[in-house]
């Protein structure tokens, strides 16, 4: 997938896309120092500038190439500023796979739908690309999101990440 179809994914009524480049790090850690809540649960400390340098720095995954990892910010249609940042791995842990290793919303965002919007979105752009399953990291005590898969269809697998992290599928649906 190119920058161009990665940004393409999300090109619904509400949101849109960015990929991210160093450049644009700065702006987009906006988006995540408003998301106070989700970094004191992942990292038990608040979020801070540079984040988004950092994930962009981090090598992917074991036997899985750069150009398979999609940083992407998010955007509400029209307005300059990043709203969240979604981080995924194309192809992971299988090539019928998407794995979705962070989704943050600013707390500003969070229960308007911008969540379910952007999962559609991935569905949308799954099916044709014979993506079969959606997978997603998610911290023990994140009830939210949790909750938030639960309700969507998602189902906690057995296994747990080295991390302790849970990994939440759902089979890509015909139609949602």
């Amino acid at each position: 997938m190119s920058t161009l179809q990665a940004e393409a994914l999300f090109e619904t009524a509400r949101m849109e896309a960015v990929f991210l480049s160093p450049d644009l790090a700065p702006e987009a850690d906006k988006a995540i120092l408003g998301a106070p809540a989700f970094f004191q649960t992942e990292f038990e400390a608040p979020p801070e500038p540079g984040f988004v340098a950092e994930l962009l720095d981090a090598p992917p995954p074991p036997g899985i190439s750069k150009v398979a990892v999609f940083p992407l910010g998010l955007k509400e249609k029209g307005k300059p500023d990043f709203i969240g940042l979604a981080h995924m791995v194309l192809g992971y842990p299988t090539e019928t796979e998407l794995f979705i290793g962070m989704l943050i919303l600013a707390e500003s965002h969070q229960r308007k739908g911008f969540g379910r919007e952007f999962i559609n979105g991935l569905y949308d752009w799954a099916r044709p690309q014979g993506i079969d399953f959606l997978r997603f990291r998610v911290h023990p005590k994140h009830t939210g999101a949790r909750a938030f898969l639960d309700k969507l269809g998602y189902v906690d697998l057995p296994n747990k990440l080295s991390t302790g992290h849970e990994v939440w599928q759902r089979k890509v649906p015909a139609v949602e």
